[in-house]
């Protein structure tokens, strides 16, 4: 049984987490406080410390969760912070990882969502083209009608467009899914005002002019 102060006890590390998270944002109220005064030396060291603060965090809330995974409420809020953490700190990998790990975990979480559009811009920023269009996928798939599979959506179209134009068929038909053949997607939605800007540029980028001044 352990007790406050041992280096696996649950309460220790949540207390930790919160502190490391505070810290973190003090560092990036100082970071915009130089970049305001024109400090970019103060500005970089303060967002590089941030950052590691945001991580210090980060492993404390996985750490929680692991050592709390029988109360699966508190396991499963405590992994999402540390996969939104590792996010913020700049470390894709282990934000992944712990997205996936909880997308595994908690099946019916109202946050899967949310979790694979994650995963999806993730493995989108570390070059994964991919892993990125197979979590997009399997969220339109999963979560249809959602704003996240809405959001994937436009975003697969653009890794289908980061692709090359071999794949313009396959971005043009998911963009069309939401400005053309979405009843439940208005037009004031942001989702739709994105898609109609990505297909205009979809066009533009493939010399199909008339459809290109159409869209846009």
């Amino acid at each position: 049984k352990t007790k406050l102060g041992d280096p696996d006890n649950a309460v220790d590390a949540v207390r930790r987490a919160a502190m490391e998270e505070r810290r973190a944002g003090e560092l990036v109220a100082a970071a915009d406080a130089a970049h305001t005064a024109g400090n970019v030396s103060a500005e970089q060291a303060g967002r590089a410390a941030a950052h590691h603060m945001l991580a210090l965090a980060a492993a404390d809330y996985r750490k929680e969760s692991t050592l709390t995974t029988m109360q699966t409420d508190v396991s499963g809020n405590s992994l999402w912070k540390a996969a939104q953490l590792y996010d913020a700190a700049g470390e894709a990998e282990k934000s992944i990882a712990a997205y996936r790990e909880f997308i595994g975990g908690w099946p019916g979480d109202s946050r899967i969502p949310e979790g694979l559009l994650a995963v999806g811009r993730l493995e989108e920023s570390i070059g994964d083209l991919d892993a990125a269009i197979a979590a997009y996928q399997k969220d339109i798939k999963d979560n249809p009608k959602t704003p996240a599979a809405y959001r994937a959506t436009v975003n697969l179209a653009r890794c289908y467009m980061g692709q090359g134009p071999q794949h313009f068929a396959q971005a043009e038909a998911a963009l069309l899914s939401l400005v053309q053949d979405n009843s439940d997607l208005l037009p004031t939605a942001e989702e739709f005002r994105i898609s109609l800007f990505t297909l205009g540029e979809l066009y533009f980028r493939n010399g199909r002019w008339a459809d290109a001044i159409l869209r846009l």
